[in-house]
């Protein structure tokens, strides 16, 4: 699926905090504890968290309402019935 940039670089701004949430559930990488940490890793660090959100049954629902204000939470909504 192909974003507009406006929507993909929302979507990252998203997607990092439930990265650093992941990481932190399962200390796939020990540094990594920030949203601003996770460009100075190398690609194949952040994959194997993302992969890891991706296996495992992480609440993606109830973690977003821990991390994300509610106005941002119907973006993440809408994204993930998109891309079925």
């Amino acid at each position: 699926m192909q974003l507009p940039k406006s929507e993909a670089d929302h979507f990252f701004r998203l997607f990092k905090p439930l990265l650093i949430y992941t990481n932190q559930q399962f200390q796939i990488t020990p540094g990594m504890k920030h949203p601003e940490d996770i460009e100075g890793y190398p690609f194949e660090e952040t994959v194997k968290v993302r992969d890891t959100l991706g296996k495992t049954k992480v609440d993606v629902e109830g973690t977003i309402k821990q991390i994300l204000p509610q106005s941002q939470r119907k973006f993440v909504y809408y994204f993930h019935l998109k891309g079925k």
